[in-house]
């Protein structure tokens, strides 16, 4: 407990009586004071302009030391902002008799971390004049706890949706799968004829020309010369076939894609299952590829000779496609102007698969690097990730299958997540 010089008056009365007098309430005053520390709550006597006590709670809460509190005004802990506001209940409390209970806020500590309190502040008769007593509830960790509630609520609902989502994508992969089925079989009936088509029409020219020292074709031959004009014919011959070419590699992919979603979002089975892990890293591409496209080169180097692997098929989808993610976003941040490269590799490791997924990026910074695989934590700015994507990598890997999930990573170089899944 502090207490300023003027918080306590001294009696200086001479006498014996007097001095016993002083000494009781000088032991008055440690009692009190002692009683007053034991408050779980922080307690401010204050005048206008400056504080007059501040017992051990609050002076921990302010992060001061007992003898700074002299000239001190809890103004001085707010933000500038709220300055305004909070001096005119300041003043409205030393003016009335009814306690106030003032909005939360956030004070400024010495160590530059915010602490929210509730301020509840009432006017005190001393000595003539007018004091005000506060008390500083510390709400920091609640109004934590209720923020992270928030998040964790916020997540879950983000969750349940994209499970939904997940549901839903199934069927609308195979309702958009059957048109693009028919459409790919009738591009290519109609390329496939049109070879035909062509070969008549070539035919008929070669006719054409023959007939064009006839006469009595002279007027066939124009009417032919004015409709291959009109039709522009061999920009025609150079880009139908082209066209249909074309057409029937972007319904491919189309289906690519659609098949890619629909075996991505099935949903996950309780048992592990037989999964080829070479296939679900080229799904994942292809569901991915919207991420990747534009700012790098995926490198393959698959080992065609792994069997498939007993494991949950959804949860190393969702690993493979965390990971493939994040090396599209370091390769981004780095700024590599074209020249970004992710690497994807498997092998047998005799016992175990191992996968890695390597990118050119910016690297992990060397003070991140200790909590990667950590709840919540994250690099990105705001709104670009929640830091729950590596966490729940890890947790499917070492947790769900028994794995293990590392990194090699350099500064400025790039990053290769491991990724070690048993056969047993």
């Amino acid at each position: 407990m502090y207490m300023s010089d003027d918080f306590f008056f001294d009696d200086d009365e001479g006498t014996n009586d007097a001095l016993i007098t002083q000494q009781a309430l000088v032991d008055t005053q440690e009692k009190l004071g002692a009683l007053l520390d034991l408050m779980p709550t922080g307690l401010v006597i204050h005048q206008k302009h400056s504080m007059l006590y501040a017992n051990q709670q609050a002076l921990e809460l302010l992060e001061l030391a007992a003898e700074q509190i002299t000239g001190c005004h809890l103004l001085d802990f707010l933000d500038h902002d709220d300055h305004g506001e909070y001096s005119t209940l300041f003043m409205f409390t030393f003016e009335h008799d009814e306690p106030v209970r003032l909005p939360e806020l956030a004070l400024k500590t010495a160590s530059g971390e915010p602490r929210y309190v509730q301020i509840t502040a009432g006017r005190l008769p001393w000595e003539g004049t007018s004091v005000i007593q506060i008390l500083l509830e510390d709400v920091t960790e609640v109004k934590s706890r209720a923020e992270d509630h928030l998040h964790m609520q916020q997540e879950l609902e983000r969750a349940s949706k994209w499970e939904a989502v997940g549901h839903l994508a199934g069927g609308i992969a195979h309702e958009i799968n059957t048109p693009c089925q028919y459409i790919s079989s009738n591009l290519k009936f109609l390329n496939d004829n049109m070879t035909g088509v062509f070969g008549l029409l070539a035919k008929t020219l070669e006719v054409k020309k023959q007939l064009q020292g006839h006469p009595e074709f002279t007027s066939t031959v124009q009417t032919l010369d004015q409709m291959i004009e009109d039709l522009d014919l061999d920009f025609l011959l150079e880009e139908v076939p082209l066209a249909f070419e074309q057409s029937i590699y972007g319904v491919q992919q189309i289906s690519q894609i659609v098949t890619a979603m629909r075996d991505f979002s099935h949903p996950g089975a309780k048992e592990k299952n037989q999964v080829d892990i070479n296939q679900a890293l080229k799904t994942t591409l292809i569901v991915s590829r919207n991420e990747w496209k534009n700012v790098a080169t995926v490198e393959e180097n698959y080992d065609e000779t792994l069997g498939k692997l007993d494991c949950y098929a959804d949860g190393v989808n969702q690993v493979f496609l965390n990971i493939i993610v994040n090396a599209a976003q370091a390769v981004e941040d780095s700024q590599k102007d074209g020249e970004g490269i992710i690497g994807l590799s498997t092998q047998d490791m005799g016992d175990h698969v191992e996968v890695r997924i390597s990118d050119n990026g910016s690297g992990i910074p060397e003070e991140a690097q200790d909590h990667i695989f950590a709840p919540f934590f994250t690099t990105k700015e705001v709104g670009r990730g929640t830091g729950q994507g590596l966490s729940i990598c890890h947790d499917i890997v070492v947790k769900k299958h028994n794995g293990s999930l590392t990194f090699e990573t350099q500064e400025g170089q790039g990053t290769t997540f491991i990724i070690q899944l048993p056969k047993a």
